[in-house]
């Protein structure tokens, strides 16, 4: 699976580790650091995002919009929970996009700005970490 890599970043590899052996190290703070940030700046397009504990406030096309990081839960499910909520900021501000999180080479995690179409592509590879579920978060 290759991207364009204007719409990708690197995560860092810890976050392979910490996804697959169920750790639960995500903060507010890490979620905006490692992921929206990053995810977000993909976009091309003035987006801010700041932690107001707990939760994170993204402002994209004048729309401000709170996200409540999953609780009590392992860091996949807490970053599959932020991803969908990250698309669903974009779907929201009318964009055709969404953000998606892969496994390009074992033990290595890209972050992905992708259309749509290329999301529904991916679902059922293996490769593709987060988003989970087909678009459950548009709606």
């Amino acid at each position: 699976m290759a991207f364009d890599p204007a719409r990708t970043f690197w995560i860092a590899n810890e976050w392979y580790w910490r996804i697959t052996e169920g750790a639960t190290t995500l903060t507010a703070e890490t979620a905006v650091r490692d992921f929206a940030r990053p995810l977000l700046r993909l976009l091309g397009r003035p987006v801010e995002v700041a932690v107001e504990a707990p939760d994170l406030v993204v402002t994209l096309a004048e729309q401000c919009t709170p996200i409540t990081l999953a609780k009590q839960v392992g860091d996949r499910v807490a970053i599959n929970h932020l991803i969908s909520d990250l698309n669903r900021v974009l779907v929201g501000a009318g964009l055709e996009l969404a953000f998606a999180i892969a496994v390009p080479r074992r033990y290595e995690l890209c972050g992905a700005l992708l259309d749509l179409s290329e999301l529904d592509r991916l679902y059922g590879d293996p490769q593709l970490l987060v988003p989970s579920t087909r678009r459950s978060w548009i709606g």
